[in-house]
């Protein structure tokens, strides 16, 4: 069974909405030097099964935190090549 790793990341910007289960909604979110915002397209491994892994794509259409503390995101995965950007395309 594989375990999660932790990954500390920050929000970014003022909270722009909390709802009824206390999620604080935020413009994007920071790791290291990686910054992501509501509306950004995303590449995601799925696997990493040693050299070979599963990428699919994503748009990024909500980033919140979990009354937890927990940072989490909503997305729109993309299936179809027509769906991607042409920079998207390339990578």
């Amino acid at each position: 069974m594989a375990t999660e790793e932790t990954i500390e990341c920050t929000s970014i910007g003022p909270i722009l909405h909390q709802d009824d289960d206390n999620r604080r909604f935020y413009e994007g979110f920071q790791i290291d030097s990686l910054s992501v915002h509501v509306g950004d397209c995303v590449r995601v491994q799925l696997e990493d099964k040693g050299a070979d892994t599963v990428d699919a794509f994503a748009q990024v259409l909500a980033i919140f935190e979990t009354s937890e503390e927990e940072m989490m995101v909503e997305v729109r995965w993309l299936s179809q090549t027509a769906e991607l950007t042409t920079k998207l395309r390339q990578m």
